[in-house]
Formats: structure tokens, C-alpha cells, sequence
């Protein structure tokens, strides 16, 4: 999206940290109308962000131009934590993780999605890892933070969930 965006010089098809800077969004359910308004996903697609533990989601676009899910696509709904990634920041940076990981802290038994047993990183290079619980400290296989911080926060990522101990 963000790639047509720049080719198209269209604003509003950009990377998330980009669009939530212009004001273009401000939660993960203004990133996912933004993505089925554009036709990079159809409400149906919506439900390979769930997960154990996640409430599969089923809702439809409303109709007109300027169209929003409905049921709003919420953080129930989305087993993935969206980094606010921006077109500065380097291809090793973490664009989705699975909830259950908080960036260098230890797997918790009980998260959602996949408890300690592994989790998930999707980097904005377009690189993807299923890492293993003793792997939470390898920050070379994890990758980066937007804006290179070391703490998730909702200055980088839309939807952090519990700030680590």
C-alpha cells in the first residue's frame, strides 16, 4: 500500500506510523478500513489477523466512498500487535508481532495469543519469523522498534496491550 501510495503520490495509501503522523488514523481500526477501503483486504481477510484466544471477525464495509467497517475491527479481533512503522525506518524494523510478545520481555504462560510457547514478527522488509520462547532476547532476529526505541508504547505501535514489567 504504502509502495502505491508514493508511486501514486496519494496520501492516504501510506505506512502506518506515516498515516497516524498526518492524522490519517489514530486506532487499529481506523488502519483496517483503510486497508479494505483500498481494496488491500476484503472484510473476510480481516479474520487472518485472529488467533487462539481472538474473536474471528465478520463485518462488511459500509457502503459510499468514505466507507468503515462495521462491527468496527477492534483490538479483540486481532491477534497481531501493529507496529507504527514509517517510511524512515530501516527494513529490520517490526512492522506486526503476535500479542503475546512485548518487545525483549519474556513470553507470559497465559497471552494471547500463543502463551510462551513462540511467537510471531513480520518486519517491514517484508520478512517474516516464528520464533521460540528462548529467542524474546535476540533482538538481531526480532529486529528493531519504530523510531528505534527500546519500549513499546502507543508512540509505536497502535495497539500495545500491557506495558512490560
Amino acid at each position: 500500500m504504502a509502495m502505491d501510495g508514493e508511486n501514486n503520490k496519494d496520501p492516504l495509501l501510506d505506512l502506518p506510523g506515516d498515516l497516524k503522523a498526518k492524522g490519517h488514523i489514530a486506532t487499529l481500526g481506523d488502519f483496517a478500513n483503510v486497508l479494505v477501503r483500498n481494496n488491500y483486504l476484503n472484510p473476510d481477510d480481516l479474520k487472518i489477523f485472529s488467533g487462539p484466544g481472538c474473536k474471528v471477525y465478520k463485518g462488511k464495509l459500509s457502503s459510499g466512498s468514505n466507507g468503515v467497517l462495521v462491527p468496527a475491527f477492534t483490538e479483540e479481533n486481532c491477534a497481531f500487535k501493529v507496529y507504527l512503522v514509517k517510511k524512515d525506518d530501516p527494513a529490520d524494523t517490526v512492522f506486526l508481532a503476535s500479542k503475546n510478545y512485548t518487545y525483549n520481555t519474556m513470553l507470559n504462560p497465559n497471552a494471547v495469543p500463543f502463551g510462551d510457547k513462540g511467537f510471531m514478527v513480520f518486519r517491514k522488509g517484508g520478512d517474516a519469523s516464528i520464533l521460540k520462547k528462548a529467542q524474546v532476547h535476540s533482538l538481531q532476529l526480532v529486529g528493531k522498534l519504530p523510531g528505534g526505541g527500546t519500549v513499546e508504547s502507543a508512540e509505536n505501535c497502535l495497539n500495545p496491550g500491557p506495558t512490560a514489567p
